[in-house]
């Protein structure tokens, strides 16, 4: 029996998507039997299993779509190694040569699934970065008109472009006029950071808003003198309280204490 024969021996598809396939646990054998017999039929399709063939695609989707129902890579790689292992146990005598070619067609099927596995991890990688950095620089609307814009960790250059987005789209979507940029943990910062923190707040400025700078710590502003940015037209200060009750009075409110009711 070639090779050809094996891969359209219909007991080989049976028993492969039956005996590994119920290792997968969590993906009905149905839908397994359905995935073995599309494999089976593109690879004799195709036998070379051009990277560009229609094989790597299927490979590629199925992991994608088995790794998000829950498919380990211990069972992934399984159930692509139980093609050769049936073939084996299934025919009589099978020929050497037709063994190792099939093998070899296997671990192609391996290698484009962990490609495809590795490629799905960076993307959930990425989408958690996004999120974090999200919850990293959060506007958070204190009273009408009035916004705080902590930020805690190292800015980076590319952190500090996310500020600024964050802090403009504030300010359009709330109608903000006062907004405070807490610096309080952030532990450093070096030329780019501190020119685009300034920059965010003449941008603020142009579309209305006002922004005081808190948090400002000794390092920070030791650093600031020393790197040479202009800070005159940024109004600061070292505590974000004070901040808050600049903030108040600029929109000419005031905070009064309620007297307890006898």
């Amino acid at each position: 029996m070639g090779l050809m024969e094996i891969l359209a021996d219909p007991t080989i598809n049976t028993v492969w998507a039956e005996r590994f396939g119920e290792q997968l646990e969590v993906i009905p054998l149905e839908e397994v039997h359905e995935t073995t017999t599309a494999i089976l039929r593109l690879m004799r399709d195709d036998l070379t299993t051009t990277e560009d063939g229609d094989l790597r695609y299927l490979v590629e989707d199925v992991t994608r779509a088995w790794s998000e129902a829950g498919v380990t890579p211990r069972q992934m790689s399984r159930f692509l190694r139980g093609l050769p292992t049936t073939a084996i146990l299934t025919i009589e005598e099978p020929d050497p040569g037709d063994v190792t070619e099939l093998n070899e067609v296997v671990d192609d099927l391996l290698l484009w699934s962990l490609e495809a596995r590795m490629e799905r991890l960076h993307t959930i990688v990425d989408q958690q970065r996004e999120e974090m950095e999200e919850l990293s620089t959060p506007f958070i609307e204190l009273y009408r008109g009035i916004a705080v814009l902590p930020l805690i960790g190292t800015l980076d250059s590319e952190r500090a472009e996310r500020v600024m987005e964050t802090l403009l789209e504030g300010i359009a979507q709330n109608g903000t006029r006062v907004v405070v940029l807490d610096i309080t943990g952030v532990p450093s910062v070096d030329t780019f950071v501190a020119e685009r923190i300034v920059k965010s707040v003449t941008a603020a400025r142009m579309m209305g808003a006002h922004c005081i700078l808190s948090g400002l710590g000794p390092n920070i502003a030791l650093t600031m003198v020393r790197l040479g940015v202009e800070l005159q037209q940024v109004e600061t200060t070292a505590r974000l309280s004070s901040a808050l009750e600049m903030a108040f009075e600029r929109l000419h409110l005031r905070i009064i204490k309620a007297e307890k009711d006898d």
